[in-house]
């Protein structure tokens, strides 16, 4: 009998849809993350989170910017690498805190505000002008690729910056 993949969605065919299932899937992490009373599903959330951003962060980097980089100009560009390296730091940071930890609770704070902004701008800007300017066969296709990408690289890789 074969395992479901971690990392797999229900198999959304558009990229953007697929994206933004992620985008709801980290939202609701957070939430738990953020109300949780226990210190050990916090502990297993944070764990979830690390391995739900890691994989999504990798994707947008490696494929989906690239097939809308029409799109983006460098600077925007320049701003999403920084954006996710920002990420990528106060995960890292979280690891090494004790979800009962002060500073965890601001590195949430902190994650939280980054990310909002960055999925409001991805879904409003981003996402719109995409919708606008690919066929929807394009997207398929894209969200074919992204799927094939999740299940063949999920597991491989980290969260460094």
């Amino acid at each position: 009998m074969r395992t479901a993949h971690p990392h797999r969605m229900n198999r959304i065919a558009d990229a953007l849809e697929l994206l933004t299932a992620q985008h709801d899937e980290v939202d609701a992490l957070i939430a738990e993350l953020a109300t949780s009373p226990s210190p050990a599903v916090r502990n297993q959330t944070i764990n979830q989170l690390v391995d739900k951003l890691t994989v999504h962060l990798a994707l947008e980097q490696e494929l989906f910017y690239p097939a809308v980089s029409s799109a983006l100009s460098a600077e925007v560009r320049e701003e999403l690498r920084a954006e996710h390296a920002e990420i990528k730091r106060i995960l890292a940071d979280m690891l090494w805190l004790e979800s009962e930890d002060a500073r965890f609770a601001r590195k949430l704070t902190a994650l939280q505000s980054l990310i909002a902004w960055h999925t409001t701008w991805q879904e409003r800007e981003l996402f719109e002008s995409t919708a606008e300017t690919m066929a929807s066969d394009e997207l398929a296709d894209l969200g074919a690729r992204l799927n094939a990408w999740i299940d063949g690289t999920a597991g491989d890789i980290a969260i460094a910056a």
